[in-house]
């Protein structure tokens, strides 16, 4: 299920950053522009009136590639600071972007995915991705 509020309050009060994550984790490149303000401006508007916070963190609910595209990027960069996409990679890159590079790690998985996931080897692959993300959103 997902977190309540109250779930949310004790993480904030714990130092943890709040961030938004769409309003229905349904954030795809074929939205009209209501529907990706519902899904990123009103999303943000409601943790912030919710918890008595600034929202200035987005991570992608889906493959950055396929959810996210000119007008949706441009609605990321009005409305916040930070955007954690999918593509795996380093700001090494990059550090004039609001794109941050992450990587996905289950608690199911073993050691050596985990160490894979980490790691650097699988970076070449996504070369051509990290670059038509970056070019998306800047």
């Amino acid at each position: 299920t997902a977190m309540s509020w109250a779930d949310l309050r004790i993480l904030q009060e714990q130092g943890h950053v709040i961030g938004a994550h769409s309003a229905s984790h349904r954030l795809n490149n074929e939205m009209d522009e209501p529907a990706l303000h519902y899904e990123l401006v009103d999303a943000k508007k409601r943790i912030e009136e919710n918890l008595g916070i600034r929202v200035n963190v987005f991570a992608s609910p889906n493959n950055t590639l396929f959810s996210v595209n000119k007008k949706c990027a441009d609605l990321i960069k009005q409305h916040y600071s930070f955007h954690h996409i999918t593509v795996p990679g380093s700001l090494a890159d990059d550090r004039q972007s609001l794109m941050i590079y992450r990587r996905n790690i289950e608690v199911y998985w073993k050691k050596g995915a985990i160490l894979y996931a980490l790691g650097h080897w699988d970076l070449k692959r996504w070369r051509s991705a990290q670059s038509q993300i970056a070019a998306l959103l800047r």
